[in-house]
């Protein structure tokens, strides 16, 4: 897993070597990338069977100051 954050977006993705598998609407995978898209994100997901998969979602960082009061937490 990996976690970057270039210019006001955060990208996080997961990746393994394993079988993959075909991505015709995958429930979870769907939620997951409603989900992303609610908090004006993105989620993309690259594999086939055989060649590993790859799951990249990138989301917009708020700006601080929308933050406040969350630091209670």
């Amino acid at each position: 897993m990996t976690v970057r954050s270039v210019d006001a977006a955060v990208t996080a993705e997961i990746r393994d070597e394993g079988v993959g598998f075909e991505f015709d609407g995958v429930t979870g995978l769907t939620s997951m990338r409603e989900r992303a898209a609610l908090v004006g994100g993105h989620l993309a997901v690259d594999t086939a069977p055989g060649k590993g998969t790859a799951i990249r979602v990138t989301v917009p960082v708020a700006d601080r100051d929308e933050w406040r009061g969350f630091d209670q937490w």
